[in-house]
């Protein structure tokens, strides 16, 4: 039995109710005989009784099962009277009706059945409302059964675009929020932030010398180290923070909830150990600079990305000895000097890069 017919056996079972009511009908209409729906189970080939109604002094009984006989499928539909009148457990069964149950898309669910101990005890008029009787079950169950298919699609289909908006959202390489993905979280949580909800701070990182991975290594180690790079955040980071890779080199998190800078320069150590932690066992070993900025303090996303931007390229030439360690950027951050140092008269993140590539 295929997948379909599976559905189809639990749709079934479902649908009792509808069931009940025939089969109730069925009994008043006929109180000397037995009613029953019989449910084909041909891939274990056996024919299992879903609902009786009737004498115990017939043999039957609900959830019993019996062998399908040999040949007993013709056309696809299965004939279950061999199976029933042949079993010895059966007794009295001299008349014996039974009306399949063909479903919408083709299939044969099972038989409404009915027994007698009397011979030749059914009429036509009676054979007659048991098949108007076999229809309404199937109708029910057709109806169920297509309502489920379409929550089915609704669901591939939800699920389906739910995917399509996390890979449109998400780095293929590290597995963490893509630029755009990022974007977005970002300007959601600065908004959060300014109105005072949530204090958060926005983290950039940069990898130091990570050309010369490439070079010397290849791209696969390069691709090795942006992925641990991003692990290394990710596990440095808790649930509600937001991870995300930028640019080549370059990732970013968003620390939801911190309070202070404090807790963001303690999420960037973390960082930078677990990184060197994963890279024990690596060829290719580069540590990163960082910077941060409280998304609080800053006056739109792009300003909030532009000082991390500096902060981070601040650390990265004290890093490289290019500027005495100690200097308070906080004092100067925003000032004619810092001004100087990164970008002259603009502050461009673009020409912090620049100035930057030309130093690594």
């Amino acid at each position: 039995m295929n997948g379909t017919n599976h559905e189809t056996a639990r749709s079934f079972y479902d649908f009792t109710e509808a069931t009940a009511t025939v089969l109730d009908l069925l009994e008043r209409q006929l109180p000397d005989c037995a009613v029953f729906v019989a449910y084909h189970d041909e891939e274990s080939q056996l024919l299992r009784i879903v609902d009786f109604r009737g004498s115990d002094t017939f043999g039957i009984s609900n959830g019993q099962t019996m062998a399908l006989m040999p040949n007993s499928v013709a056309s696809g539909i299965v004939d279950p009277a061999p199976a029933i009148l042949a079993n010895p457990e059966v007794k009295n069964s001299n008349s014996f009706v039974g009306i399949p149950l063909e479903l919408h898309d083709g299939s044969h669910f099972g038989t409404l059945c009915a027994i007698s101990d009397t011979v030749k005890r059914f009429t036509r008029n009676e054979t007659e409302l048991m098949t108007v009787l076999g229809r309404v079950i199937v109708n029910e169950l057709d109806r169920e059964m297509k309502e489920q298919e379409l929550r089915q699609k609704h669901d591939d289909l939800v699920e389906h675009n739910q995917k399509l908006r996390s890979d449109a959202f998400t780095d293929a390489l590290t597995a963490v929020a893509n630029r755009r993905g990022f974007e977005r979280a970002l300007a959601r949580e600065w908004k959060l932030s300014r109105r005072g909800t949530v204090e958060s701070y926005l983290v950039l990182v940069d990898l130091d010398g990570f050309k010369s991975v490439n070079d010397r290594f290849g791209h696969a180690s390069g691709d090795r180290v942006l992925q641990l790079c991003a692990q290394a955040l990710q596990e440095a980071a808790r649930e509600t923070d937001v991870v995300g890779r930028i640019g080549g080199d370059e990732f970013a998190a968003i620390l939801v909830g911190c309070a202070n800078s404090e807790e963001a320069t303690l999420f960037r150590e973390r960082a930078r150990e677990t990184l060197e932690r994963y890279l024990k066992g690596e060829d290719a070993r580069v540590s990163f600079s960082a910077g941060h900025q409280s998304l609080a303090e800053a006056p739109s996303p792009v300003r909030a990305m532009e000082l991390a931007d500096q902060a981070m390229y601040w650390q990265k030439r004290q890093r490289g000895g290019r500027l005495p360690r100690g200097t308070d950027l906080a004092s100067k951050i925003g000032g004619a000097s810092l001004r100087n140092v990164i970008a002259p008269t603009t502050g461009d993140p673009k020409q912090s890069r620049a100035l930057r590539s030309e130093e690594e």
